[in-house]
């Protein structure tokens, strides 16, 4: 998951060394709501939890916990392609309604 992370578009690990544990903090860009992006991948299959979940303050809102807990290693780069190609999409229509 970690190299999947690192060859991404969009996503970034700003814990680069996280030790232990069975997920990954992972940052979106800035205008980007994880709890959005989140909305739109669920009905796809691809599985993650906005940062929001695990904030009282709504300060990781452009944070997602990806797991990698039962889930295929040969499944993880195309989530995270996924992942890449929806935040695209945000991107692009929110450019779009800003005209």
């Amino acid at each position: 998951m970690s190299q999947a992370i690192r060859a991404s578009k969009h996503l970034s690990l700003p814990y680069p060394e996280q030790a232990g544990g069975v997920f990954f903090w992972v940052q979106i860009p800035d205008t980007v709501d994880a709890v959005l992006l989140w909305k739109r991948l669920r009905l796809q299959g691809v599985k993650f939890m906005p940062g929001t979940v695990f904030s009282l303050t709504g300060s990781a809102q452009h944070f997602l916990r990806l797991s990698y807990v039962g889930c295929p290693l040969e499944l993880i780069p195309e989530g995270i392609h996924c992942i890449d190609r929806k935040i695209d999409w945000l991107l692009e229509h929110q450019a779009a309604s800003e005209i």
